[in-house]
Order: C-alpha cells, then structure tokens, then sequence
C-alpha cells in the first residue's frame, strides 16, 4: 500500500479516471460531480472531496491521531 503525503492520492485517483474517459470533462459526466468541482480537486485549489466522491473514485477519508512525545 502506498502512503501519500496531503491530498495526492485523490488527485492520482481523478488523474486516472481523466485518462480512462479521455477528459476531465467526460470524467465528471461519469462521476456524476460538476466539471469545475472536480477540476479543482485536480489542481489541489479545492482539499475536501466529499465522502461520496471519494468513494466513487475508491477511496475513503481516514483520520488518525498519534500520541505526542
């Protein structure tokens, strides 16, 4: 399993469905999201995807805490 570092692995995930459907655009239609909604997550301008984007894109939000030294 990969470790990623921010929000990369969402832009990775959108990145392969732009491929897979040719455009940015056509991934949108698939998803079901706006073209300008998924277009800033692409760029990093927008960091929360909501739940059922992510989900949609196969991945899901975790949030971990770590105890302070």
């Amino acid at each position: 399993m990969s470790h990623y570092i921010g929000y990369e692995l969402v832009q990775e995930r959108i990145a392969l469905h732009v491929v897979k459907h040719g455009s940015l655009r056509a991934a949108a239609r698939v998803l079901k999201v706006s073209a300008p909604y998924l277009c800033r997550l692409a760029k990093g301008e927008k960091k929360e995807g909501s739940d059922a984007l992510l989900r949609k894109i196969g991945i899901r939000r975790e949030i971990r805490f770590s105890v302070l030294p």
